[in-house]
């Protein structure tokens, strides 16, 4: 069964700094910023996910590995995918 596919329009936009309701923008920002493709980020970024550290989401209590920003007093998750085994070093919001 093939694996759901990551949106990670948003961390893009905020790495780049643009709107993320526009795919365009952060095609031609990506380009300009670093000569890659939107294709080319999501494989890096994918590959590095597994390689923050785990948090645990409040509502379900799960553990994940997320790029996090914060936003006033909370950090809340760009990206985020479930971590297999590992201990939680904060709770997201």
């Amino acid at each position: 069964m093939p694996r759901p596919r990551i949106d990670f329009d948003e961390l893009a936009a905020h790495l780049v700094g643009v709107d993320p309701t526009y795919p365009e923008s952060i095609d031609m920002a990506l380009d300009e910023r670093w000569e890659i493709t939107m294709e080319a980020f999501e494989e890096i970024a994918e590959a590095l996910l597994r390689l923050t550290p785990t948090v645990k989401g409040p509502i379900t209590g799960d553990l994940m590995h997320a790029y996090l920003v914060k936003r006033g007093d909370h950090f809340y998750a760009l990206v985020k995918v479930k971590a297999e085994g590992r201990a939680p070093l904060g709770i997201l919001r």
